[in-house]
């Protein structure tokens, strides 16, 4: 077993589960006592889990929403006599989940599966970013309510330009001068009603992000993103963009304090 497949099974691990026949999960605790890297992997994720657990404690869940969940993964009532540790981890799910819906905070839980949180998301709101007619509206809820990952890490814009071009998602030409100057965190690659999306995130000199979205401009309808260079809120978040021939360009900030008009050039 390497590190990868370790932290795969660590990650599914619940506190006080029996290993019984779990060799793999076993085996990857072992294999966290000698890693030092995956040791201190471990610690981190074993600290956040106990502070959702805590955060989570008293948190109550609304009715109907555990069978909503149930249905939107595909999953059955729970039999009887199934292990503790799953149930304990099935109230942590929906625990999670009452606070993703109630607004309270992105909180990592299902750590490795971005889409199955999405799905949950959207199956107990109602809503996602393909409910809004507009692109400014849709990216903005993006930023403000659904849990994301980048799918490329880097502090580099010549390495986000080459994943984005590899990947066949929207890549950017000139950027404003006061934009291309911070530093990156990375990007990744969504689709808004059919269309490829690339979002960049960049960290501002007072520690915030402002989130950059492009859209190519062939097969899109004009007025999903018409009136793009008025800086307006949307979601509670400052956003403004601007067209070029070929490509839309959408700024949003990360919360509500963030200003987005200096990045504009």
């Amino acid at each position: 077993m390497n590190r990868e497949q370790a932290k795969q099974w660590l990650s599914a691990y619940v506190e006080g589960m029996d290993l019984g026949s779990e060799q793999n999960l076993r085996e990857a605790l072992r294999l966290a006592e000698t890693d030092p890297e995956l040791r201190d992997w471990w610690h981190h994720q074993q600290e956040m889990d106990q502070r959702m657990r805590a955060a989570l404690a008293d948190v109550p869940v609304p009715d109907g929403l555990e069978q909503v969940l149930l249905t939107s993964v595909g999953a059955g009532p729970v039999s009887p006599g199934v292990p503790a540790g799953f149930m304990r981890w099935r109230g942590w799910i929906l625990a999670a989940a009452a606070l993703l819906v109630l607004g309270l905070g992105t909180f990592l839980f299902l750590r490795n599966n971005e889409a199955l949180v999405q799905d949950l998301q959207a199956s107990v709101s109602g809503t996602s970013e393909d409910s809004f007619d507009q692109f400014r509206d849709g990216m903005a809820y993006y930023i403000r309510k659904v849990y994301f990952q980048l799918d490329h890490k880097s502090d580099q814009l010549p390495s986000i330009e080459d994943w984005l071009q590899n990947h066949d998602t929207p890549a950017f030409g000139n950027l404003p001068g006061q934009l291309a100057a911070l530093p990156t965190l990375g990007c990744k690659q969504l689709e808004w009603r059919g269309q490829k999306v690339s979002l960049v995130c960049f960290n501002t000199r007072d520690g915030k992000i402002v989130h950059l979205f492009i859209l190519d401009r062939e097969g899109a309808d004009p007025d999903q993103f018409r009136d793009i260079a008025t800086v307006a809120r949307s979601s509670g978040l400052e956003t403004g963009g601007w067209l070029t021939p070929d490509k839309v360009y959408l700024l949003v900030g990360s919360d509500p304090e963030v200003d987005i008009e200096f990045a504009l050039g």
